[in-house]
């Protein structure tokens, strides 16, 4: 079976942004270079400069070797 990856965001306080919660997450399956992570109603990730975010990763039988936000 393949293993998959979630990504999360959390606000300063470490809670959940609504919408980009890692069960908001189409998980990532498969094996790439280059992905944009997607949430069920989109991919932007919905934050505002100067905002601290803190990322939340689920990994399943997976390996993650690096990731970029890109603008």
């Amino acid at each position: 079976p393949a293993g998959s990856i979630r990504i999360g965001l959390l606000n300063e306080k470490g809670e959940p942004i609504p919408g980009r919660a890692v069960a908001d997450c189409v998980p990532i399956v498969g094996d790439f270079l280059d992905v944009q992570v997607r949430w069920t109603n989109g991919s932007d990730i919905g934050v505002r400069d100067n905002q601290q975010i803190r990322l939340q990763v689920e990994m399943k039988d997976a390996r993650l070797y690096g990731f970029q936000f890109v603008p």
